[in-house]
């Protein structure tokens, strides 16, 4: 799964990404771009970004859409 966004961090250092009900596997991380794999046994939920200790905004994940490939997200938007 391709996540797009701004913000995100040059480098995941201790960021992580949150995919449906479970952490997943990021393969690759920048600052516009992380590239994970949904865990399995996951179940549709929400999608969101964790970057010094800041969460970005949530968008709905929904696991059995087979075409879902890339989401946006906007972790500058959030507020703590």
């Amino acid at each position: 799964m391709t996540i797009d966004g701004t913000g995100l961090g040059l480098t995941q250092g201790s960021g992580q990404v949150w995919l449906g009900t479970t952490y997943g596997s990021v393969t690759s991380w920048g600052d516009t771009q992380i590239i994970a794999q949904v865990a399995l046994g996951s179940l549709s939920g929400k999608a969101q970004v964790l970057q010094n200790g800041v969460w970005s905004n949530a968008v709905q994940l929904m696991l059995n859409t087979p075409t879902l490939t890339s989401m946006t997200l906007a972790p500058n938007l959030l507020s703590r």
